[in-house]
């Protein structure tokens, strides 16, 4: 069995998929998002420190577009871990779901 400790319901996203968060002139490729965080792609050259602020948008592929705000959780050598200050809306985490079950229906 596995020991998930996660606090909150995470989407992730099939290559192709993904929105985009634009944030300090660059953009980042979205891994995952979940209520009150986003797992986003690192840039090369791009060296951020824990707790760094992050203020950008989240656009999603059907353009709509979220103000977001947070702080950097944590860093490897490919992705960023990002805590927002003010959750992300269910009723977006909800409709990227949906979206994504409509582009990638699950094979039984």
């Amino acid at each position: 069995m596995t020991d998930n400790k996660r606090n909150f319901f995470r989407l992730w996203y099939p290559a192709g998929a993904a929105p985009k968060f634009l944030s300090g002139g660059l953009v980042y490729e979205v891994l995952e998002i979940s209520e009150f965080g986003i797992k986003i792609l690192s840039k090369s050259g791009v060296n951020l420190e824990n707790h760094t602020i992050m203020i950008g948008s989240l656009i999603f592929q059907n353009g709509e577009a979220n103000l977001l705000y947070g702080s950097l959780l944590r860093s490897n050598d490919d992705t960023l871990i990002i805590g927002l200050k003010k959750p992300l809306p269910l009723r977006v985490i909800r409709q990227e779901e949906l979206r994504l079950l409509r582009l990638f229906p699950r094979k039984n």
